[in-house]
């Protein structure tokens, strides 16, 4: 037998199984909406996105496999790529309105990756080890392999 619900209950069915959703997948809220990266002696600076041209070969660091998509963070605009980041990175995925249209990776270690979007406007992350998987909201993230302060991400949807 199937109950009709009013608008309204939709509404608080879909807010409840958000906050479901991430409560379950291993999520963390921050309050203040901005990570703090790790201390990195690796490379000059860790603010702002990475950028690297399509045109250019990317060398693997030592230790690390090559990515399949390099340094190319626009690959990952549909959620589908395999790429490699250098510290914390936020990684544009405008075909993926249901993280808020980005991921960011906080931290990279040698024990663990930590990546977090807007899941339903609110906050929420997720941390795994090399060779695990990340889980946002329909977006995988398998940490393919992890050299100090760099890793390879396989993202798919």
């Amino acid at each position: 037998m199937r109950i009709p619900m009013t608008a309204s209950g939709i509404r608080t069915g879909i807010a409840l199984g958000a906050l479901t959703a991430a409560l379950t997948t291993g999520c963390a809220a921050s309050t203040s909406g901005t990570a703090t990266p790790a201390p990195n002696t690796d490379r000059a600076s860790t603010t702002g996105p990475m950028t690297t041209s399509a045109a250019s070969a990317p060398t693997p660091k030592p230790g690390l496999p090559a990515a399949r998509n390099g340094t190319d963070l626009d690959a990952c605009a549909d959620g589908n790529c395999e790429i490699q980041v250098d510290g914390p990175t936020t990684i544009p995925t405008p075909g993926l309105p249901r993280i808020g249209g980005s991921v960011t990776i906080q931290q990279i270690s040698a024990q663990a990756v930590t990546a977090a979007a807007k899941v339903f406007g609110f906050p929420a992350a997720s941390t795994a080890p090399a060779g695990g998987t990340l889980f946002l909201n329909g977006l995988t993230i398998k940490v393919v392999a992890v050299q100090g302060s760099s890793a390879v991400l396989r993202l798919s949807t």
